[in-house]
């Protein structure tokens, strides 16, 4: 028996919004959510911007910030799904991040002390735990950390949870916070881009580094119609692959990258020529964009693709379900989100990025393509529901 696995519900937390409202309009009108960095001092370093959360309660001390922000975003979703308790019990909980608790690390390293509650900070599955003790989810619960790709890798395992008919409903997502020594590490690597986060634009510099967070709940579908829950889009397949190439260069023909898209759309039971919008990795570093390019040529004719890092930078573990959840906004509400801070066309990335203003278009199915340090390549394939 076949199972459908629908979204029911969906939470998100960006540089640019505070909820799933805030971030459908800010999609819709190309808003920005970066500006200059207030989380540490900047002097000694080229780049001074990034994108962080503001406008939230302050974290409580006895937990990171990576775990605050998924509680909040948890909360929004969650918080709307119209399920008991007793119905979220045996919930399992899927979770991606990067960098876990790194702010933790860095206070206690920087600060030469040991605190209170710093153990529990520390361990990279205590995000899940404060989520599910939140909840009372006693489901089973997994945490990803294969980079940039890990709460797109989160959301395929809840999938496959649904789809095995081990369950009727999951929840999956990521977080990730701005931190010290992700900034460092990518502004040593020379990867961030000074000016703005501008993919596929050929005067790129490298990408912007961000906060966020996002959870999705997804559910089979009868399970769905039968409790009448609102259905935000359909989640048809993905695909994983590696390109077993180097720790932070994606191999440079993009077939890693290619072989993930494929495999989404073989999962998916659905021709590259069925996918009307791509949501791309698209972090803004030129050897990635150059990649991802000939990777989408590779597999599609004249599709529309865009960057959702654009508006609201890399947000690391969390970067998968924040554009998962983007990709299902746009489905839903008839619209492709544009490439912002886009000015000239790099020949080596020949695509229809949708360049700085939404584009009023319905289409049926989409691809949203993450990629990851190491050569970790996911790819989602998502449909609007209209039955």
């Amino acid at each position: 028996m076949t199972r459908r696995v629908v979204v029911t519900s969906l939470g998100v937390l960006t540089s640019n919004a505070n909820n799933q409202l805030e971030f459908t309009r800010a999609l819709r009108d190309g808003r920005p959510g970066i500006s200059r960095i207030t989380a540490f001092p900047t002097d000694k370093y080229r780049v001074h911007i990034g994108g962080e959360v503001h406008n939230i309660p302050a974290t409580p001390f006895e937990i990171d910030r990576t775990t605050h922000l998924a509680l909040l975003a948890a909360e929004e979703t969650l918080g709307q799904t119209g399920l008991t308790e007793k119905q979220l019990s045996n919930c399992p909980l899927f979770f991606g991040t990067l960098s876990g608790p790194a702010i933790s690390l860095e206070e206690y390293v920087l600060s030469g002390r040991t605190k209170n509650f710093l153990p529990a900070k520390l361990r990279l599955a205590t995000t899940v735990k404060e989520v599910a003790a939140k909840y009372a989810l006693h489901g089973k619960v997994r945490t990803i950390s294969n980079a940039c790709a890990a709460s797109t890798v989160a959301i395929g395992l809840a999938f496959d949870y649904l789809h095995n008919d081990e369950g009727d409903i999951a929840l999956a997502g990521g977080s990730d916070s701005f931190n010290l020594t992700t900034f460092s590490g990518f502004h040593a690597l020379r990867s961030l881009d000074p000016v703005a986060c501008r993919p596929f634009d050929k005067n790129r510099q490298g990408l912007v580094a961000s906060e966020g967070a996002g959870f999705i709940l997804l559910e089979e579908y009868n399970h769905a119609l039968r409790r009448g829950a609102p259905i935000l889009g359909e989640i048809l397949g993905y695909g994983l692959s590696s390109d077993a190439y180097h720790d932070t260069s994606p191999e440079p023909t993009g077939k890693g990258a290619l072989m993930a898209m494929r495999l989404a759309l073989a999962s998916a039971q659905i021709s590259p020529d069925q996918i009307g919008y791509v949501n791309a990795h698209g972090t803004g570093t030129l050897q990635n964009d150059r990649a991802e390019a000939m990777a989408i040529n590779s597999l599609f004719t004249k599709v529309p693709v865009s960057s959702t890092k654009s508006q609201i930078g890399h947000a690391m573990g969390a970067a998968g379900v924040i554009e998962a959840i983007a990709t299902l906004i746009a489905l839903k509400n008839g619209f492709l989100p544009p490439t912002i801070n886009f000015q000239e066309a790099d020949p080596d990335c020949p695509l229809d990025v949708i360049p700085n203003q939404a584009r009023e278009q319905i289409c049926r199915y989409a691809l949203s393509n993450n990629f990851g340090f190491g050569g970790t390549n996911a790819s989602l394939v998502l449909k609007r529901f209209d039955d």
